[in-house]
């Protein structure tokens, strides 16, 4: 979701911004610094903490309000604890099968190099 400033923040939600840099100071809205140093919120966190949110717009004055999906930080944290996992675990049997098809192409170029060649002329 994208990052939002306070300000923009105060609009969609219909609270004061005063409100929500209480709520940052007091740790129920998480909120960043971008590389200026301004405060920005995401709009998820919005959702998680106020629910539905105002249509955002250029203007935010119409009070409409759009439901937005509820986001659990801790599912979405374990879900990806789960998708790194799988993803090391699969990256772990790509390693080991790249490894056993190079041993077999080494097995294989042994025996290509160790078949005894048959003289020309010979019957056998």
């Amino acid at each position: 979701m994208p990052l939002i400033s306070v300000s923009e923040a105060a609009k969609l939600c219909g609270k004061d911004r005063k409100t929500l840099y209480r709520q940052i100071k007091e740790g129920k809205l998480s909120a960043t610094k971008n590389e200026t140093g301004a405060t920005q919120i995401d709009v998820a966190e919005l959702s998680r903490v106020y629910g539905a949110l105002r249509q955002f717009r250029d203007s935010c004055d119409s009070g409409e309000t759009v439901s937005m999906p509820q986001v659990e930080t801790v599912n979405i944290k374990m879900e990806l604890a789960l998708l790194k996992a799988e993803n090391a675990n699969l990256r772990e049997r790509l390693s080991y099968k790249e490894r056993h098809i190079e041993d077999i192409r080494n097995t294989v170029r042994l025996l290509e190099h160790s078949q005894p060649k048959n003289p020309v002329g010979s019957i056998g």
